[in-house]
């Protein structure tokens, strides 16, 4: 490297440095995908077990859609559709495998995301707890592929899998209870807020912290990113668990 681009190097660094440290770490509050391939997923609304009349299982659906599919492989259908093929089905929340499974096939998904809200307290500062659960139709499939009269009739040598690991449902579990009063959500609220507002704008998470809406939005992201990371998590110990071929 001669002379000259080195003084120009610097002079970039010197003209950009305020941005890369005002968004350092913008790379930890992106989601990532543990699929390889596109999957499609469908939100369902979520049931208010809050207490709570204010609790919103609509907007925090909607919300999940949004973050969800920002991760890449991940196509997320529509929340309205999800409601409208509930409503068909005469349900108004999945409270049950058979439930799962008849919604994903009736929307052509790969998986559902269905759940409810525990807590909810809109005022300041703002409190939300969720549980999501992730059902996927390849699970489902692999269910129904067991025969119980096979394994009962299996006698020494390797054991069959068990249909509850084999079509295990839901698939993925996270839940969590985030408020802003605890300074490690409040913490995490700065980074998210920072890293999607103006810039130099270090009082960008206020808004989070007094509107309700933006407040579900920063909790659907948080409850998203643990969602993906269990499913990533997931795949690993089932790929593991796959028996090699001899």
């Amino acid at each position: 490297m001669t002379s000259k681009q080195v003084v120009i190097g610097a002079v970039v660094v010197v003209m950009t440095g305020c941005n890369v440290l005002e968004h350092a770490g913008w790379q930890h509050d992106v989601l990532t995908s543990p699929y390889p391939q596109r999957r499609l997923l469908a939100v369902a609304v979520l049931s208010n077990e809050s207490g709570s009349s204010a609790a919103d299982g609509v907007a925090l659906a909607d919300h999940l859609v949004h973050q969800l599919e920002t991760a890449p492989n991940v196509d997320v259908l529509p929340l309205n559709r999800t409601i409208a093929h509930m409503e068909a089905m005469g349900i108004n929340r999945v409270s049950s495998p058979a439930d799962a499974l008849a919604l994903m096939r009736a929307m052509g998904a790969d998986g559902l995301v269905a759940g409810s809200i525990t807590a909810f307290d809109p005022y300041d500062p703002p409190r939300i707890g969720m549980v999501i659960e992730l059902y996927t139709l390849e699970a489902a499939d692999a269910l129904q592929r067991v025969d119980p009269r096979q394994m009962s009739r299996q006698g020494t040598g390797r054991p069959q899998e068990s249909p509850g690991k084999v079509g295990r449902q839901p698939v993925g579990v996270v839940s969590g209870v985030y408020s802003a009063a605890d300074p490690r959500v409040r913490q995490r609220m700065q980074r998210y807020a920072l890293q999607r507002g103006p810039i130099k704008d270090l009082d960008a998470w206020h808004r989070y912290r007094i509107s309700i809406d933006l407040y579900s939005e920063f909790i659907a992201y948080v409850m998203s990113e643990r969602l993906m990371e269990a499913e990533a998590a997931r795949l690993v110990r089932d790929a593991a668990d796959r028996p090699t071929e001899s």
